[in-house]
């Protein structure tokens, strides 16, 4: 055997130039093969997909969010719906928490989002369902001309929805397809009442009925006397005829006055 070729497989630097040579066709090939790498990852309270988190006004809410298998510091944002939320300098990096306290009704149904600043696509949305008990609004006095129609209006906050019902001095109100009519909508429940009448006069009550609690609201109807109707046709119809009587009388007695005119006329230049 050739002594060269025995002493080149012996010789150590050439073996570890072979092998730096074998790793570096490794790595290459391994580049250009699809491979998997580690993603970085988020997460809202746990949950790294977008999800709704039940609660109610007595409770403190924290909103903690966390980044995942990064290699390097990454900066985190905040959102209140479309708001962004100012937080305080260095509480955002790899990891930022909102607390909300007190949680109030107007809480209910809104979006915070939490997001990578590097990329704006990885986030995680958490939707607030908050539950708390009714809240009733309206005018508490409405007047009404007797044979008029009218409506009280009571306005509606509840989560989750209050059974709804209309009370006349303590009793419930029996609805005349005719006369009464009740409409309820997601933030309004309203009560017509149809060519009033005398005895339709009372304190009515506008009832919600919930698992969060119970809520009522008073509203008092007062029903006038029917006014005298005025007669604006024959009003008009008289102020017409009256000026073209006006008119006429004043044709007619033009050359009357227009003599005496020419004579105060004369005297005066005389």
């Amino acid at each position: 055997m050739d002594k060269s070729l025995e002493k080149g497989k012996s010789d150590p630097n050439l073996l570890i130039m072979k092998h730096s040579l074998f790793l570096s066709l490794v790595w290459v090939v391994l580049a250009l093969l699809p491979h998997e790498v580690t993603a970085v990852e988020l997460s809202l309270n746990n949950n790294a997909e977008s999800f709704m988190l039940t609660s109610d006004t007595a409770d403190y809410l924290g909103l903690l969010c966390a980044v995942h298998n990064h290699t390097r510091e990454e900066r985190l944002n905040w959102y209140r719906g479309i708001q962004p939320l100012d937080l305080r300098s260095g509480k955002n990096l790899n990891s930022s928490q909102v607390c909300i306290s007190p949680l109030t009704p107007t809480d209910n149904g809104v979006t915070f989002t939490c997001l990578l600043e590097s990329n704006t696509t990885m986030k995680v949305s958490v939707i607030l369902n908050i539950k708390f008990p009714p809240i009733l609004s309206g005018e508490s006095s409405v007047t009404v001309e007797e044979e008029k129609s009218t409506q009280l209006t009571c306005g509606i906050q509840a989560n989750p929805q209050a059974e709804m019902s209309w009370q006349k001095n303590g009793s419930t109100v029996i609805m005349e397809k005719s006369r009464y009519q009740q409409y309820l909508t997601s933030d309004t429940f309203q009560l017509t009442i149809s060519k009033a009448q005398k005895s339709d006069a009372g304190t009515y009550t506008c009832v919600a009925v919930s698992s969060m609690g119970n809520q009522r609201r008073d509203f008092q109807l007062v029903v006038e006397d029917k006014k005298d109707a005025i007669p604006i046709e024959a009003i008009s119809a008289a102020a017409v005829v009256g000026a073209l009587t006006l008119l006429f009388g004043v044709f007619a007695r033009r050359d009357k006055i227009f003599k005496k005119c020419m004579k105060k006329r004369d005297e005066t230049s005389l």
